[in-house]
């Protein structure tokens, strides 16, 4: 890729940043990214409008549920009052977050089309009634729950909120088949694609002046996705039978049954063949006035996630396709910028390519990942990039050999913060002592005779997420004179607390390590990565499965020296991929995943036999060791099997301390199960 953003081409053109009204130019080429949402509902999802000149194109619908947003963004795009009418509607894929409002806006009439160009019903769920007869005879729930797990990943979702997703699950099918059926019956010619080939024929030779290709999947690549998909749903089902009872009158249940599909606890065959039913995605890309623009759903060109090397080749097979007809005035990142859709690989199948969007509802989850905006972030001098969950709705307007005209409705381009995992919970001082005062939580106070004075031991029940704790102990000796002067300590245990600390505060001084360069190679070429200051410009605190590492430690050795301890890392870490960063995010604040321990052994702390010790253990939080110039991962590493020392050559040996980085999800950063130290 070349090293300087291109400022002529048709496709090779830096974007300029600009905030205003859309342009005007009826014969300009328009690619919008529709605001699909905030919240716990609007997780993921992709919805697209093109317009090439008078041909205006809808890809997919956002989320049910969105049905005035999106309606809103299309009468004012289109310059139309209700109903709207487009030339053409693409569903890319019978998933939730693809098919959207559309069958709701068809329903009702607010949405009318030309042509529909959709994936076959028949590859997610067979023939009309076949799914229905898999599940005759078993609680509707399960059926729920086993098509939630096709989906995308929703385990981080509360309870009640998983619950409610789960029970609308039964009825996607039924909804989908009836937008089909209402399309036709309005007049719009609707293709199946791979299975209408007469048909779709015709179609692209309606779009001909567009440019209108589709690069896959084809048919037998459709009919493999659905044999991968019904054996699994055949596994979910017996497992269920053989294996779980469960109360379906319980939320918490119904959302623990989920979990342990997704998360391979009941079955491996769901969490094996996920990727199938994103690897049905269109592939579908448009040339017009001599530029290209490509669009593919959610497919997985990075990682298929299946067991099928038929479909591993069948991708590759689209990959080539696309290749050949690289570069492209815009890319739109499949499967909502996740890391199995884009890699560094696959970036350079796009050529010099250097304008790339993302479609994401603002709200937790694990899109965008973060590894891929820290790829886009390496490249920021020869690419830029848009995201929806950050940009709301984005519009591009294209001319060619000029630049494009990319308007945002809010935030910036090229923003490479990570997704929030977890919805924020705000609490506040007032809130904190108010639950204090008004419900006695489990506090207990007890006092032992020791020498001439007491030893006092107070502990309570802190809300995780609180920023203060304020305690005020008046000692009273047989409660009427003041005690001997002693030592009063506070201490929050990493099992109920986590201090926030505030952006603008100094570090702390026991929490800011001063190990230089402390992970420079923890994974292969990150030590070449830039990110920005502003990014670790947030509200932080230490991951708690750390804080519980160090209270052990603690415990075990009281006296030791604490010289090289420390969690968050100073600007210098901020310039680089380093877990001593506050990446993570845990609704609005920071996490930091990385943890350096002093070497005293002389004190009872011997970091060697603290990363033995863990190494031993195989601790599944653990991301990786490093110590006395090693360094253990906990997944495989080139040739290196998992949990193996291999050697490491940063230029901070790591003998004074030993560095523990723990994985970025909320389960394994936040457990505080004890360390088997």
């Amino acid at each position: 890729m070349s090293t300087e953003k291109s400022t002529t081409g048709a496709a090779n053109v830096a974007a300029k940043n600009t905030t205003g009204g859309l342009a005007d130019a009826s014969s300009s080429t328009k690619v919008h990214l529709l605001d699909i949402g905030s919240g716990s509902g609007h997780q993921y999802g992709d919805c697209l409008l093109g317009q090439f000149g008078d041909v205006s194109v809808l890809i997919d619908g956002g989320h049910r549920g969105d049905e005035e947003l999106v309606m809103e963004q299309l009468q004012q795009l289109l310059g139309q009052a209700s109903p709207v009418r487009v030339s053409l509607i693409i569903i890319t894929h019978p998933h939730d977050d693809h098919i959207g409002c559309i069958p709701s806006l068809v329903e009702q009439g607010l949405l009318r089309s030309d042509w529909a160009l959709v994936c076959d019903p028949q590859y997610r769920w067979g023939n009309p009634g076949d799914t229905d007869a898999e599940f005759t005879g078993r609680d509707e729930r399960v059926r729920a729950i086993v098509e939630a797990t096709l989906e995308h990943d929703r385990t981080n979702l509360d309870d009640n909120t998983l619950a409610g997703f789960i029970d609308s699950m039964p009825n996607l099918e039924t909804r989908y088949r009836n937008m089909l059926d209402q399309l036709h019956t309005a007049g719009t010619r609707v293709v199946l694609h791979g299975t209408q080939a007469a048909e779709e024929a015709e179609l692209l030779n309606a779009f001909e002046a567009v440019g209108l290709e589709v690069l896959g999947p084809s048919l037998e690549h459709l009919r493999e996705c659905f044999r991968l998909l019904t054996e699994g749903q055949t596994d979910a089902i017996s497992a269920f039978d053989s294996a779980l009872d469960f109360d379906f009158s319980s939320g918490t249940t119904i959302a623990n049954a989920y979990r342990s599909l997704v998360e391979g606890g009941v079955t491996d065959a769901v969490p094996t063949n996920r990727g199938a039913v994103n690897l049905q995605s269109l592939v579908t890309s448009f040339t017009f006035r001599d530029q290209r623009f490509i669009f593919a759903g959610d497919m997985q060109f990075a990682d298929p996630q299946v067991e099928s090397e038929m479909l591993q080749a069948s991708v590759e097979d689209m990959r080539a396709r696309i290749r050949e007809r690289a570069p492209y005035a815009f890319v739109k990142l499949s499967h909502h910028g996740s890391d199995n859709a884009f890699d560094k690989v696959t970036m350079a199948d796009y050529g010099d390519t250097v304008l790339y969007g993302i479609c994401c509802g603002n709200a937790p989850g694990h899109h965008p990942n973060p590894v891929v905006l820290r790829l886009l972030n390496r490249n920021r001098r020869t690419i830029d990039w848009v995201r929806t969950d950050r940009n709301g709705l984005v519009s591009i307007t294209f001319n060619p050999g000029q630049a494009p005209d990319i308007v945002l409705t809010r935030g910036r381009k090229d923003d490479p913060t990570p997704p929030r995992t977890t919805p924020p919970t705000p609490f506040t001082d007032t809130d904190l002592i108010a639950t204090a005062a008004s419900s006695p939580t489990s506090a207990q106070l007890s006092a032992e005779s020791s020498g001439g004075g007491s030893n006092f031991t107070f502990t309570t029940t802190v809300p995780s997420n609180a920023i203060r704790l304020s305690v005020t102990l008046d000692l009273l000796a047989g409660g009427s004179a003041p005690a001997s002067p002693g030592v009063v300590s506070v201490t929050t245990d990493a099992d109920v607390a986590s201090q926030i600390y505030r952006a603008s505060d100094p570090v702390p001084k026991n929490e800011l390590t001063p190990n230089s360069a402390d992970d420079a190679e923890s994974d292969p070429g990150s030590s070449g990565f830039l990110n920005i200051d502003a990014d670790c410009d947030v509200d932080w605190r230490a991951a708690k499965s750390l804080l519980k590492l160090r209270s052990q430690v603690n415990a075990r050795a009281p006296r030791r020296n604490k010289a090289s301890d420390g969690t968050i890392g100073d600007r210098a870490h901020c310039q680089r991929n380093s877990d001593h960063n506050p990446w993570v995010r845990d609704g609005s604040v920071g996490v930091v995943t990385a943890m350096d321990i002093t070497n005293d052994p002389v004190n009872g702390c011997d970091a060697n036999t603290i990363a033995e010790a863990i190494r031993a253990s195989r601790d599944r939080r653990v991301k990786y060791i490093i110590w006395n110039r090693r360094i253990a991962n906990s997944s495989a590493m080139g040739n290196t099997e998992p949990w193996q020392w291999r050697p490491y050559g940063g230029t901070n040996p790591h003998t004074k301390h030993v560095h523990i980085s723990v994985k970025p999800d909320k389960p394994s950063y936040d457990s505080t199960v004890d360390w088997a130290i």
